[in-house]
């Protein structure tokens, strides 16, 4: 089953990325992510076998309730894999020393349960769009964008395992499971 580990940004953070986004043109063949798809992922599962779905989830509840509640800041507007041909834009997320140990606690989970996780390495940002056709965004558009962008820090309350399921309209997203973070402040 393919999944991913994600945090989703709450809905006003996700508002003002998006009407800010919006503002700016791409193309004809850039199509903003729906709003209901935006989310930070920090793991991708190629196949997570359906029998250790519950074990991992168990763990993962375990290991992430003894990290505290955190905060996430956007950081730069980018483009993906460059800015000359450009597939998806996105919102870089700034690093921090709380990001770090998720993504550690993360991987250790995943070696002690011998899961196998894609390969390709990723900063954790959200996808503000994609082009259907490799684009060449100009660089003062990505200037623009991060002279006058206005991201707001939100609070991480949750990290949340989600499943992929393709289908002839694209893809959508099902909830498994969520994982809350220590919350004793």
């Amino acid at each position: 089953m393919r999944c991913f580990l994600a945090i989703v940004p709450p809905k006003g953070v996700i508002q003002q990325i998006t009407s800010f986004s919006q503002q700016f043109e791409f193309g004809q063949y850039f199509k903003h992510t729906n709003i209901k798809s935006f989310h930070i992922t920090f793991e991708f599962y190629s196949d997570l076998p359906i029998n250790l779905t519950k074990k991992v989830s168990n763990q993962l509840a375990f290991e992430i309730s003894k990290i505290d509640q955190f905060k996430i800041c956007p950081g730069e507007y980018a483009t993906w894999p460059n800015r000359v041909q450009s597939k998806v834009l996105i919102l870089k997320i700034i690093k921090s020393r709380s990001i770090h140990l998720l993504k550690e606690l993360i991987s250790r989970v995943n070696e002690n349960y011998l899961i196998n996780t894609e390969s390709r390495r990723f900063k954790p940002h959200i996808s503000i769009g994609r082009w259907s056709k490799p684009f060449h965004l100009e660089k003062s558009v990505l200037n623009k964008m991060n002279r006058e962008k206005t991201n707001q820090c939100f609070t991480a309350p949750e990290i949340v395992l989600f499943k992929s399921q393709l289908s002839q309209t694209g893809v959508s997203y099902i909830k498994l499971n969520s994982f809350s973070f220590n919350d004793e402040s």
